[in-house]
């Protein structure tokens, strides 16, 4: 699976690319996506060696071959602004 990150206007955020992304299997049975190296994970805030910053809203375009994509969850569960605990 590969996937990128457009911005509201559904643009590629530069560095954020399909062909900068990876992917690799989290001992949890989950599938962890990464871009251009490990630790960009595409998470609001984060910036490509490219210069594109991830924002708040955002969209994720996701390229899949032979799979199915049943759900996602950017970040962790209580990093989201304004969720309760």
């Amino acid at each position: 699976m590969r996937a990128e990150i457009l911005d509201p206007y559904a643009s590629v955020v530069p560095g954020w690319d399909r062909a900068a992304s990876g992917s690799v299997a989290a001992a949890d049975g989950h599938l962890d996506l990464w871009w251009e190296r490990p630790e960009l994970r595409g998470i609001p805030g984060q910036t490509s060696d490219a210069g594109g910053t991830v924002g708040h809203v955002m969209k994720v375009r996701f390229h899949l071959h032979r799979a199915a994509l049943f759900g996602f969850q950017v970040g962790e569960e209580t990093s989201f602004p304004g969720q309760a605990n």
